[in-house]
């Protein structure tokens, strides 16, 4: 039978065939099978599988794989592997690695490494470093 066919002949609310509210097969919320209120296959919440709340795999509020609330990898509030708070791994509220308020590794109000208040890494008011 052709896809279309087998569209008509499926149930109310489904896409390619499953049940109810489904959008390729498995059960109702679902988009390409697995169960209520996943992407394409694991639990509910889920994008491609794992536990509710993942984007690709892993735990709740993760995005890629890991702990709830990262994005790619690592523990919660991270982006892509670390601790909460962070970007790309490091420590609570870094960008990509470092102290908290950091942009890309130093201390707390840096952007990319140094002192408070540096652009890049200096002292405070600089902009790529040196002096305020």
């Amino acid at each position: 039978m052709t896809l279309d066919s087998y569209r008509i002949i499926g149930f109310p609310g489904m896409g390619m065939g499953g049940f109810p509210g489904t959008g390729m097969g498995g059960f109702p919320g679902m988009g390409m099978g697995g169960f209520p209120g996943t992407g394409m296959g694991g639990f509910p919440g889920m994008g491609m599988g794992g536990f509710p709340g993942t984007g690709m795999g892993g735990f709740p509020g993760m995005g890629m794989g890991g702990f709830p609330g990262t994005g790619m990898g690592g523990f919660p509030g991270t982006g892509m592997g670390g601790f909460p708070g962070m970007g790309m791994g490091g420590f609570p509220g870094t960008g990509m690695g470092g102290f908290p308020g950091m942009g890309m590794g130093g201390f707390p109000g840096t952007g990319m490494g140094g002192f408070p208040g540096t652009g890049m890494g200096g002292f405070p008011g600089t902009g790529m470093g040196g002096f305020p």
